[in-house]
């Protein structure tokens, strides 16, 4: 089971609901001669970022053709919320081949972001 968090939802109390839910369950199981278990392989925190930012204006005037906006997958960046940061992410290719044995990013993606990336840089810490 893949559990991810929306901001202002706890996480260990969704498992722990989860967990509830279950015990009925494994009850009847072990009378069947089945077990069942759930085992809590990873936890991460729900992120959230108000937008507009300065971050998310500066990342738009070097990439105007994206709009900020939720991402229906898990980052680090919920950690990074909970430390007081207000993450983004942002980087070359797509979501839609990530995280699969064929994953890729095209080179010209990587090489506009590295120019995009750079100005940033530039612009904010020097």
């Amino acid at each position: 089971v893949g559990l991810r968090p929306m901001p202002g939802h706890n996480g260990s109390s969704l498992i722990a609901e989860l967990q509830h839910r279950i015990a009925p369950i494994q009850s009847l199981g072990k009378n069947a001669g089945v077990h069942i278990a759930m085992d809590v392989i990873q936890s991460a925190p729900p992120m959230f970022t108000s937008i507009p930012s300065q971050l998310s204006e500066a990342i738009q005037h070097q990439h105007t053709s994206i709009q900020c906006s939720g991402a229906p997958f898990a980052t680090d960046g919920g950690c990074l919320s909970e430390m007081g940061c207000e993450p983004l992410i942002w980087g070359p290719g797509s979501i839609d081949v990530a995280h699969q044995a064929n994953e890729y990013v095209k080179i010209d993606e990587l090489l506009k972001y590295e120019q995009r990336l750079e100005s940033l840089i530039r612009q904010w810490c020097l």
